[in-house]
């Protein structure tokens, strides 16, 4: 599932991560996004608005569209 689709305060793993700017994605590799990474969503701002995420002892905030290409699960 889509990390923009999962629940909040749940942990998840990060499959995935769809974004073929390769830019971009080494910006999140840089920030700790990267596959099998465990991340808990903290909150969801309404329609489009940013996520913000705890990933590794610290809280992220990262954009609608690029939460609909970061593949998670439930742990």
């Amino acid at each position: 599932m889509r990390l923009s689709d999962a629940k909040k305060k749940v942990n998840l793993i990060i499959n995935n991560i769809n974004i073929q700017d390769k830019s971009l994605k080494n910006y999140l590799h840089t920030l700790g996004i990267v596959k099998n990474t465990k991340i808990k969503i903290l909150k969801k701002s309404f329609l489009n608005g940013p996520i913000i995420i705890n990933i590794r002892n610290y809280q992220l905030s990262i954009s609608k569209e690029i939460s609909n290409n970061i593949e998670v699960e439930y742990l």
